[in-house]
């Protein structure tokens, strides 16, 4: 993300509860193969050049805003949103908000 200046933020559903604590506790710097170990499924959206999780409800593919004085003491990123959308093959069963 630091380099890149881009991540994305996704909406898991009810039924990826179980993956998003083996993600979640595991570290990418001890273990660089955490996602597949976790049964971690990436998809491609055209002119997004971001990893996105299969099954996730929704996304947000944003752009950091650069804050250095807010970044560097706090480990906090500033973002634009620069598109977002419905996962696809999404089949809008699960939680509603």
């Amino acid at each position: 993300m630091e380099a890149s200046g881009r991540f994305v933020v996704q909406v898991p559903t009810v039924a990826q509860l179980d993956l998003t604590q083996q993600v979640g506790t595991r570290s990418l710097h001890r273990d660089s193969q955490k996602l597949l170990a976790s049964g971690v499924s990436l998809f491609d959206i055209p002119e997004q050049d971001l990893p996105f999780v299969e099954g996730c409800s929704a996304w947000l593919a944003c752009r950091v805003i650069g804050e250095p004085h807010i970044q560097s003491p706090y480990d906090l990123f500033i973002a634009e949103v620069t598109a977002a959308g419905p996962t696809n093959g999404y089949s809008g069963t699960g939680m509603a908000l």
